[in-house]
């Protein structure tokens, strides 16, 4: 167990305890704020994140700074042409790049084959890497403050409702509903923040802090039905 595994049981555990105290009701309410927020994230996003690519000085100066292209085996691979290349050879070199997580293969894999930075005159797979994870940063940075955002007003507003009309407890195993919704919205929480994380490993050059996500068993595990990563990456504007 590591820094992250902690930092993430610290978060579940709080969502736990703020469900005892809250009770049952007021938890499963949280639950339902986090979906909502979610969906409301989804619907605005693409505006925003459009708004942020096109800002000509972020982009460059981000893109300066991308490492991508050097996660290819050979700078002769990172400069060649994506028009020389197969579906299958592309595939089989990011998939090669140890560095590069799955679920950033498939985006860039989708990059390619759309040829979606032909306006910026990207013509080389290195190039395509680099904008792809200059893409990343931008668009999951924002989505994740914008979710945060629209949940933390949604629960100020739902705490105020709770306030003017005091909500029930369960008769019985209030405490324990209480808790396993707590604890559940710690998960949801954690799961969005864990879309982060391929790109941080990517485009991290600190080996400390990429063996930690690596060896973080709490990330594996709710990496494993993250439902929110998928939803994340297809809602790019690209």
């Amino acid at each position: 167990m590591n820094l992250i595994d902690l930092g993430l049981l610290a978060i579940i555990g709080v969502c736990v305890l703020v469900g005892l105290k809250g009770g049952s009701l007021r938890s499963l309410i949280s639950i339902g704020v986090f979906f909502l927020s979610f969906v409301l994230c989804l619907v605005l996003v693409g505006t925003g994140t459009r708004g942020l690519l096109n800002n000509e000085k972020l982009y460059n100066q981000l893109l300066y700074f991308s490492e991508g292209n050097e996660m290819l085996g050979t700078a002769e691979t990172s400069m060649r042409d994506i028009e020389t290349f197969t579906a299958e050879e592309i595939s089989l070199e990011l998939k090669a790049a140890e560095k590069i997580p799955p679920s950033i293969v498939k985006v860039i894999e989708a990059n390619v084959a759309a040829r979606a930075f032909a306006s910026q005159n990207a013509k080389s797979l290195g190039g395509y890497i680099d904008r792809s994870f200059t893409d990343l940063v931008i668009s999951v940075g924002y989505f994740i403050l914008l979710f945060l955002i629209i949940f933390v007003a949604l629960q100020i507003v739902a705490s105020m409702v709770i306030t003017l009309w005091p909500l029930p407890k369960l008769a019985h195993f209030d405490g324990w509903v209480a808790g396993i919704a707590g604890g559940l919205l710690g998960v949801l929480i954690c799961m969005v923040l864990l879309c982060a994380f391929p790109v941080v490993q990517s485009v991290l050059p600190v080996q400390m802090v990429n063996d930690m996500i690596s060896g973080s068993r709490i990330a594996r595990m709710v990496g494993g039905i993250n439902f929110v990563l998928p939803s994340v990456f297809r809602s790019f504007p690209r």
